[in-house]
């Protein structure tokens, strides 16, 4: 699995140094001696496991943001993680059903990284736009049709920045905001 590369420096490293070291020189590959690479694995399982873990994980794939997904998926299909693990980090179940659309849908990994990056592009202009609507003290159960008011706007003024759109909407056009604040 591994095959370490040649390295005289390596003998004057701290233990520390050495197994966060040791990771990044040694190359993947499919190896006849089991017992060096089992013994490689436990040395540094026991010195840093999630960063053996990450160095399986990168040597898997250029596609990081991919392989994560697909892992993700895995470990549920799995029942290694549950949905509640999940929204501790922030997935919630929408979201991981949109991901599980995404790898179904694409066949490739190019299409599948332009879906996950109009995704997460999606989820920053709502985030944006909950951010606006509390600042404001703005009417949540008018979201949707605030969220249209001020893309509509924004695109009229070919304003790309939603904070900046909202401002100007307020200086410009303060009537247009009338419905959606609390009274």
């Amino acid at each position: 699995m591994f095959k370490k590369k040649n390295d005289n420096k390596s003998e004057t490293r701290t233990k520390n140094e050495n197994s966060s070291k040791q990771i990044n020189d040694f190359e993947f590959f499919n190896s006849s001696n089991s017992d060096e690479t089992i013994k490689f694995l436990n040395e540094n399982w026991s010195d840093n496991p999630y960063r053996l873990i990450a160095t399986l994980i990168h040597s898997t794939s250029e596609d990081m943001d991919i392989s994560l997904v697909l892992i993700i998926i895995e470990m549920i299909r799995l029942e290694y993680i549950n949905f509640k693990d999940l929204a501790i980090l922030g997935i919630d179940a929408d979201e991981l059903s949109n991901l599980i659309s995404a790898v179904v849908d694409n066949d490739s990994h190019s299409s599948l990284r332009e879906d996950l990056h109009v995704r997460a592009a999606i989820r920053e202009y709502d985030r944006v736009i909950i951010e606006i609507v509390n600042d404001n003290n703005l009417n949540h159960d008018l979201l949707s049709e605030f969220r249209t008011c001020l893309a509509e706007f924004a695109s009229e003024n070919s304003i790309t920045d939603l904070k900046v759109a909202y401002k100007y909407l307020q200086a410009t056009e303060p009537e247009r905001l009338t419905p959606f604040k609390l009274t």
